[in-house]
């Protein structure tokens, strides 16, 4: 595991991908850190106090301008760093990173099916586990299931249709919890989309990020319904975190 290391950035793109969430990339002005598809960062804009984002895009080896890191960040009403994000970011503002961090990373020596679940701007972190998956082997199997409450809340479905198209192995899944209006999409909780489709997915490695309740939810599911608690693969906060392999 590499070890953490603190680097200076400058924000290189903004670019709303809803009304509530916004992708923030940036560049190193100097040494930079190579992370695992799934793990996170500590981001501190300046001025603002230290919180943890998941890097949403696949590591790209070099320095400079070659390297880049790219987060999606919610919109939080009450939190004074998002509102800075959504209100006053701008480019090439500085920004420190540390990292990276994480026990949800791609598991790369496992050869079997991937299976991906994201919900809300835990897709970010997906997003880099099926970018690489298919990077590494475009004919795996991988299954992405991207929770949202409605169809307005989901983003990147271009980008993943593009991927569906060139890759025969890839499948993607929204699921919405509270649409709004009627839809042909499949509703619910997302993890029971996942378990609905148990036999398509057996065998496979389960990466998962997204709200807390919504991870320990899945969790206990996959758990009591007999899945191998060494292939679920996400992050916690440490107060509710439990052992991974």
């Amino acid at each position: 595991m590499t070890d953490p290391l603190s680097i200076t950035c400058r924000v290189s793109g903004l670019t709303d991908l809803t009304p509530e969430i916004r992708c923030v990339t940036v560049v190193p002005e100097g040494p930079a850190f190579h992370h695992r598809p799934g793990q996170y960062a500590k981001v501190t804009f300046d001025g603002m106090p230290q919180r943890d984002y998941s890097l949403a895009n696949v590591a790209v080896e070099g320095t400079g301008t070659s390297v880049r890191y790219e987060f999606h960040i919610r919109r939080e009403r009450t939190g004074i760093a998002t509102r800075h994000v959504f209100e006053a970011l701008c480019l090439n503002d500085t920004v420190t990173l540390t990292g990276p961090f994480g026990n949800g990373y791609l598991r790369e020596t496992h050869d079997g099916p991937v299976v991906a679940i994201g919900g809300g701007s835990g897709l970010a972190p997906m997003k880099a586990i099926v970018d690489a998956t298919l990077k590494r082997d475009p004919d795996r199997a991988a299954h992405l299931y991207i929770g949202a409450r409605d169809e307005s809340d989901l983003y990147l479905l271009d980008h993943f249709q593009k991927k569906r198209d060139r890759h025969a192995g890839f499948r993607f899944t929204p699921v919405l919890s509270e649409p709004a209006n009627t839809t042909d999409r499949r509703t619910g909780f997302v993890h029971q989309a996942v378990l609905e489709d148990r036999k398509a997915v057996r065998g496979a490695k389960i990466y998962m990020a997204g709200p807390p309740m919504m991870i320990e939810a899945a969790r206990e599911a996959f758990l009591s319904t007999g899945f191998d608690g060494d292939d679920l693969h996400y992050d916690l906060p440490p107060a509710i975190a439990k052992p991974q392999s």
